[in-house]
């Protein structure tokens, strides 16, 4: 409770980032976390801020969701999360991590150069994307950018892509959370943070919101690459130093 300040600060931040863009909050409050609280707090700590944030999101914007998309990243990324356990045990993680931090810059670099060029219409690609997203999900937490990437490739809107990313994060949180419960990592540490947290959640959810309708279309899908960049570059730079 010594740094409850600092961790404020941070889960303001990185849910300000989540709230507006649908994605990033844990990749940006993790490294920042540790600074105050150990990992095993900080992982369940930031999935159930995350679950907060999709549910709200999603009772909100639900008629904005791509339900076919949605419901096929789900399901393949719940078929590729024992897959990411097994890569967990048997695979080097720098190896792993190296392949989607290569795979998310290239991919990114390539959209931003050149979007309309390279457009995903076919469905059977969501299934795909999922299945990657569930192995590292499983496997290392980052479940994230494989389906941030394909919401960029398949050019969604971005009242489509906010919306239909919160419902695959809601769905996949609530069973990371279950995992959680089960290990025994949601300690009363953890639900002292984050009814702490809550207050703060609930003003970047606004803000975030807020951001969203006033950012036109074009520049929200540029910012959503570059962020996206980013965090494919600080994922490289994390496993090569």
């Amino acid at each position: 409770m010594n740094h409850l300040w600092i961790i404020l600060a941070v889960i303001f931040f990185s849910s300000l980032i989540q709230a507006t863009f649908s994605f990033g909050g844990a990749l940006v409050a993790l490294p920042l976390l540790a600074f105050a609280v150990d990992v095993k707090t900080a992982t369940p700590l930031m999935t159930l801020l995350s679950c907060s944030i999709a549910v709200i999101v999603v009772v909100l914007k639900w008629q904005d969701i791509h339900l076919q998309n949605a419901w096929r990243l789900i399901v393949s990324a719940w078929v590729g999360i024992p897959f990411g356990i097994f890569f967990l045990v048997r695979v080097d993680a720098k190896i792993v991590k190296l392949a989607l931090a290569l795979s998310v810059i290239f991919f990114t670099l390539l959209n931003l150069l050149n979007a309309k060029k390279y457009h995903l219409k076919r469905p059977w690609y969501s299934l795909l994307f999922g299945f990657v997203s569930g192995v590292f999900g499983g496997a290392y937490n980052i479940s994230g950018p494989p389906v941030v990437l394909y919401g960029t490739l398949a050019q969604w809107s971005p009242a489509t892509f906010r919306a239909t990313l919160q419902s695959y994060a809601l769905f996949t949180n609530l069973f990371a959370i279950a995992g959680y419960a089960f290990a025994g990592t949601i300690t009363p540490e953890v639900i002292t943070y984050y009814f702490y947290s809550l207050p703060i959640v609930a003003a970047s959810i606004w803000l975030g919101g807020l951001l969203h309708r006033i950012i036109p279309g074009e520049q929200y899908v540029i910012y959503v690459r570059i962020l996206l960049l980013l965090l494919g570059l600080n994922l490289l730079y994390s496993v090569m130093r």
